[in-house]
């Protein structure tokens, strides 16, 4: 079974604040948890388990006393909510207690004025994307942010030059205000990028990739731990299963064995 983990702040050997991601396996596998303040990329294909562990990291800062913010981009909250219903690590209480913040991102663009993000957003639109973000974050007294997708939101400029600002304006706020940042991005089953423009990656300070693995005609998910900027780290490829009890991580050669893969 998953348990919950705990949530007090704690240094590496290199001194670095971590923060517990509250999943034991991830905490693990990351020696204690994440850089205070930094910016963690999600990447991997549909089906992988991105949104999940993006919500269970937040719910489970949330029910400990620390409130988080979620933007979400393909599916609305309530949608979310009856989704992440079935795991115990979800309860909705902590929505209607202001402690985890679900937002529509469709719902941010309208009220900005905003009304056809998908032909272009000026970069004067992204700064005001990014206020009414920040305002959301800092009115829930927020720790930790997530988007998902951050690959929908960065489709929506015009230029890459425009994806780079909006991208290092994002990660230079939050971290100068100590949150931390997880950020999903959309890959191909068969992508050999780690992020889904190829600039992802390269400006964020950590990097989780989840896969699919094929096996015996089943298909298992993975995570990797591709980079985490100030935090030592294994670098071992996982199975990742999502469980009633939230996400469990194990070795692959371990999961193989159980499974009956040689």
């Amino acid at each position: 079974m998953a348990k919950k983990g705990k949530k007090r702040d704690k240094s590496d050997s290199t001194g670095v604040d971590l923060q517990p991601t509250g999943i034991d396996d991830l905490d693990e596998i990351l020696q204690g948890g994440v850089p205070v303040g930094s910016s963690i990329l999600i990447s991997g294909a549909s089906g992988t388990g991105k949104t999940t562990t993006c919500f269970e990291i937040l719910a489970r800062a949330a029910a400990d006393g620390e409130p988080g913010v979620i933007y979400l981009t393909s599916e609305t909250p309530e949608r979310a909510i009856a989704n992440m219903g079935p795991y115990d690590f979800f309860s909705r209480s902590l929505v209607d207690d202001g402690k985890l913040v679900i937002e529509d991102m469709g719902e941010t663009y309208k009220h900005l004025g905003i009304e056809h993000p998908d032909t272009g957003l000026s970069q004067e639109d992204g700064h005001k994307l990014l206020e009414a973000i920040e305002k959301a974050v800092d009115d829930a007294g927020a720790k930790r942010l997530a988007i998902d997708s951050l690959t929908t939101v960065l489709a929506s400029f015009d230029n890459e030059g425009r994806v780079r600002s909006f991208l290092k304006q994002m990660v230079r706020t939050f971290t100068a205000k100590g949150i931390t940042l997880y950020l999903t991005s959309e890959l191909a089953p068969e992508s050999v990028r780690y992020s889904s423009m190829g600039i992802e990656d390269t400006i964020t300070d950590g990097v989780i990739l989840l896969s699919n693995i094929e096996s015996r005609g089943d298909l298992l998910r993975s995570l990797q731990i591709i980079k985490m900027r100030g935090a030592e780290h294994s670098r071992s490829r996982y199975v990742m299963d999502l469980t009633q009890y939230g996400i469990i991580i194990v070795p692959v050669l371990k999961s193989y064995t159980r499974g009956g893969v040689e």
